[in-house]
């Protein structure tokens, strides 16, 4: 990619050896407007350009450092997202091990799961990803399930108009479009899963699952992910989750996460991150592929007790064969510490719901009794809104004297939060000055070269 800065500055920024502190980031940067700065400007009507700059090259964050800040039991999440635009607060340079782990995995692998055509909110998604990360060394893989599609086949990506960018230059070099074999994933996570049988019951529960009801397609997607992380590692997004903010400090961790599902201690598995083949992806796998064997048992001794009455079709065809969504977020907990579902010690970190879901405690009506000053400036009052209402808070925005004006939406919209989840609004269209109007219109004019994305950068 090609900035904005000066050719100094930017070999600067560039150099590893350079920056050894967010202090001395901070200095080489303190004629840049801080997004507190930023607010008050807009509340002034001043149009000025404010870029972020990408996290330094191997920091990571520190948990520790975001505890108390983005604890909804303590602070609302408007404080959690004005700690989270302050960097250098909670990023910290990268142990050994983490530098090591992150040698192993140099490309930042995100996936996404979806089954049926690609839809305008599906590239709004991977536009999202393409306008915040890093592209040298980023991929986006998208797994698409064509099964309810006619005759099963995958549809011709160029002559969809969301898909079309996406299978072009010069998207096609950072994404990938992959046919879903849910037959083939299953054997690799589940390789013990043969011919072979154990006895009669054993030759039952696999003819029964045969002719169980089709999984329901946010089931399928519950499992997907799973599979799809252990066989390759990365980040899981659910398909209505856009990126903020560069996730290069998450995924250099060496940390495994999902985030709090709103106030309720259940994961939310939106945003998913798993290494390879890891214990906390075995541990799901096994614990959902026994609770699965559990509840086939039960309904092939139903199923016995049908048949006796001459009743088994209609058993079939009630749809009671299908098994429990064995991979839904409430069942995790078990699955980790079978012994106690606690969360603490088993393996997968809890993030803030904030860091990637900053409206969701607002709208369950579950924000922190605080005394907190801050207030975010998204009037959002249910997630339909990001779509729906106009006239958003959009300032206009200059690169420089000589570019044209562009319209700010990802600069301004949940400052500090890395990702936003929208929750399912596959129907509600998208006004052209709503939110996500905006942040369409920016993702586009990056693309098309007008604009540059949040960074300063071009494409």
């Amino acid at each position: 990619m090609v900035t904005d800065r000066d050719a100094a500055s930017s070999t600067a920024f560039e150099n590893d050896d350079t920056f050894t502190t967010y202090t001395q980031w901070i200095e080489h940067n303190n004629n840049k407007n801080t997004p507190g700065q930023q607010r008050q400007q807009q509340a002034q009507g001043q149009q000025q350009p404010v870029f972020m700059e990408r996290p330094l090259n191997g920091w990571v964050i520190n948990l520790t450092s975001m505890n108390e800040p983005c604890n909804r039991l303590i602070h609302s999440s408007a404080h959690c997202l004005k700690f989270l635009t302050q960097e250098h607060e909670y990023l910290i340079p990268a142990t050994p091990e983490q530098k090591a782990t992150a040698a192993d995995a140099p490309i930042m692998d995100f996936h996404i799961f979806w089954r049926g055509p690609i839809s305008d909110k599906l590239s709004l998604s991977a536009h999202s990803f393409i306008f915040t990360q890093p592209l040298e060394r980023s991929h986006l893989h998208l797994w698409i399930d064509s099964a309810d599609l006619p005759n099963g086949e995958p549809e011709d990506y160029t002559q969809n108009q969301f898909s079309a960018p996406l299978v072009s230059p010069p998207l096609n070099k950072h994404i990938s479009i992959h046919v879903w074999d849910q037959a083939a994933e299953l054997k690799y996570s589940y390789p013990e899963d043969d011919d072979n049988t154990d006895g009669d019951d054993e030759t039952e529960l696999k003819v029964l699952k045969q002719k169980k009801a089709p999984v329901k397609p946010v089931a399928l997607s519950d499992e997907a992910r799973f599979l799809i992380l252990n066989r390759n590692g990365g980040i899981y997004l659910d398909a209505d989750v856009l990126l903020l903010k560069d996730m290069s400090p998450f995924y250099d961790s060496g940390l495994e996460f999902a985030y709090e599902w709103s106030r309720t201690r259940m994961y939310n598995t939106a945003i998913l991150r798993l290494y390879k083949e890891s214990t906390v992806a075995r541990r799901i796998l096994d614990g959902a592929r026994a609770r699965e064997k559990e509840i086939m048992a039960r309904k092939l001794q139903i199923l016995k007790q049908e048949a006796e009455e001459g009743q088994e079709q209609r058993l079939v065809k009630r749809g009671e064969m299908r098994p429990d969504e064995i991979y839904h977020p409430a069942r995790l907990r078990k699955y980790l510490r079978p012994q106690d579902g606690r969360i603490e010690g088993n393996g997968l970190i809890m993030m803030s719901p904030a860091v990637f879901d900053p409206n969701w405690l607002r709208v369950d009506h579950a924000e922190a009794k605080s005394a907190d000053a801050e207030k975010m400036v998204e009037d959002l009052k249910s997630f339909p809104d990001a779509f729906s209402i106009e006239e958003a808070v959009c300032p206009f925005q200059k690169q420089q004297q000589e570019a044209p004006q562009f319209t700010a939406g990802p600069e301004v919209f949940f400052q500090g939060a890395y990702a936003y989840h929208w929750h399912n609004n596959w129907a509600t269209p998208i006004e052209p000055k709503s939110w996500m109007g905006h942040m369409r219109q920016a993702y586009d004019d990056f693309v098309a070269g007008r604009r540059p994305n949040l960074y300063g950068e071009m494409l």
